[in-house]
């Protein structure tokens, strides 16, 4: 594209030159020989500057060319000198393989080593798997001692709480301890299986050391290969020991559900037999206390002097209507009153107060305690409390 430029610049200027000679020769026909042979020069000049220039662009061309080989000769010497000195080092890895099997003996014998050592603290886990297993017999040996107890006395309550009191705490340190031992056998479990995974690794690691050097080692190879065989079998068995002692975890978290249970259940029975054997308490949850229920009428219920104002109204209402018979009655005052479920608070309605008379609302004005017949702006009838 350069070379065309020109020449049509060239031919251009050629053209206009000689248009111009040819209208001045119309004037001067003498001078034009000489007009016509000056600008043909000038096109010789310009045509010889770009061959000179053609040819200096090809001598530096032909120049990076050169460098370029002798770059691509230097790369390939230095990448055959690169796989020269790789392949050494493969020749002293192969050495250096053929030395580790000789040692992979040594270090099957530190596994087994290995092996021994876990098959002992599989041992020992048993050992305390029985322990543990010995200590929820006993509770259930207590337990039936106290079903025994229950099912032959209903009269001596304060026996029967004292007993289930010890059973209890006898009952919640075994619990303890077995709950300590289910975790020492878990942590123990993480433990094994930790050094299964280590002891797996290792063995990879011996067999493809072994399959690295089969070419040089094949007899030694042979030796190797039969103890890494009896190798696989202790991690089996160490499998199965693992295995009957997650069984036998999940068996005692089983029977220790089991007297938590039976515990509970005790605790229900003993309740039904202070109910049945109290007949001052006519509600439920009794209680070693007595008091009037405030209606005026003679009648009492029990409590507890943990018992609060709230649980002690509902108690005194059911000394009067009867076990479940009573709700919280809403709608009036406060809602904060106990009276007959499915009533109100009009005609015939009695309720049990934990509140005071809120202001702003119709008589009596109560306290905590009070008892009010009717319900809503009644009479105060007396005081559960006093």
């Amino acid at each position: 594209m350069i070379k065309f430029k020109k020449v049509v610049l060239i031919s251009i200027v050629a053209g206009s030159v000689f248009s111009s000679s040819l209208m001045a020769g119309k004037d001067d026909s003498n001078s034009q020989g000489a007009s016509n042979g000056q600008p043909f020069l000038s096109i010789q000049s310009a045509i010889d500057a770009e061959a000179a220039a053609r040819s200096s662009a090809d001598l530096a061309l032909q120049s990076a060319i050169d460098a370029e080989e002798a770059a691509r000769v230097a790369a390939d010497a230095a990448e055959k000198a690169a796989r020269v000195a790789e392949d050494a080092l493969l020749q002293i890895g192969i050495a250096t393989n053929a030395d580790g099997v000789l040692s992979n003996a040594a270090n099957i014998a530190a596994i087994n080593n290995n092996f021994n050592n876990i098959n002992t603290q599989i041992s020992d886990l048993q050992a305390a798997v029985n322990q543990a297993e010995t200590g929820i017999d006993n509770n259930a040996a207590a337990i039936a001692i106290a079903l025994t107890r229950i099912s032959a006395t209903e009269g001596n309550i304060d026996t029967l709480q004292a007993n289930l009191a010890n059973l209890a705490a006898q009952h919640k340190a075994d619990n303890n301890a077995i709950a300590d031992i289910i975790a020492d056998i878990n942590a123990e479990l993480v433990s094994l299986n930790d050094r299964r995974v280590a002891l797996s690794a290792d063995l990879n690691a011996q067999l493809q050391a072994l399959r690295g050097s089969v070419d040089t080692n094949a007899s030694n190879i042979n030796d190797n290969i039969i103890a890494i065989i009896l190798l696989n079998g202790q991690v089996t068995l160490i499998n199965s020991s693992i295995d009957d002692l997650n069984t036998a975890v999940q068996q005692l978290e089983t029977d220790q559900a089991a007297n938590i249970a039976a515990i509970a259940d005790l605790t229900t029975r003993i309740t039904q037999l202070e109910d049945s054997n109290d007949p001052a308490c006519g509600n439920s949850g009794g209680g070693s206390l007595v008091a009037d229920n405030g209606t005026g009428a003679g009648e009492s219920y029990c409590y507890n002097t943990e018992d609060t104002v709230q649980v002690r109204a509902r108690k005194a209402c059911e000394s009067h209507f009867g076990v479940g018979e009573c709700a919280i009655i809403t709608g009036g005052y406060q809602s904060q009153q106990y009276g007959q479920a499915g009533q109100s608070g009009y005609d015939g309605t009695i309720h049990w107060h934990w509140d005071n008379h809120p202001a702003g609302h119709c008589g009596p004005f109560y306290v905590v305690g009070d008892v009010v017949s009717r319900g809503w702006c009644g009479s105060v009838l007396g005081n559960f409390l006093n």
